[in-house]
């Protein structure tokens, strides 16, 4: 995953299916996730309406097509990937509820960093 280019003040990223698969069910199971707002907006820094916004938008994209973040939703994804890691005791439970595994999720979290770093610096893959 990578980010192409940028518009305005929102990057363009390139996620495949499979990635855009694991960031709505994360960003998902943050948003259903059954502690008080105050917790949810430590772990993920929003509210869970915006984290439900966030699920919809994603969810909305074209499976080919660019997906658009802000610097402060791509921090919220960045968030929800890792912090939705700890929302099960196995592996087993984690892959169970959310059909991927926990190492997975953590290098597309890292990918996400990178590929805004990657942009910014200038050392990127665009198309």
């Amino acid at each position: 995953m990578n980010v192409t280019a940028k518009n305005g003040d929102r990057y363009v990223f390139r996620l495949n299916r499979e990635h855009r698969d694991m960031i709505r069910a994360c960003v998902g199971l943050m948003a259903d996730l059954r502690v008080p707002d105050e917790v949810l907006a430590v772990q993920v820094g929003c509210s869970r309406e915006r984290l439900t916004t966030l699920w919809r938008y994603i969810g909305s994209i074209d499976a080919d097509g660019p997906t658009e973040l802000s610097l402060r939703e791509a921090h919220i994804v960045h968030s929800a990937l890792l912090s939705s890691i700890d929302c099960f005791r196995s592996e087993e439970d984690f892959h169970g509820h959310l059909g991927f595994y926990r190492d997975n999720v953590r290098r597309l979290g890292l990918a996400l960093a990178e590929g805004v770093g990657g942009f910014e610096s200038g050392d990127f893959d665009g198309v």
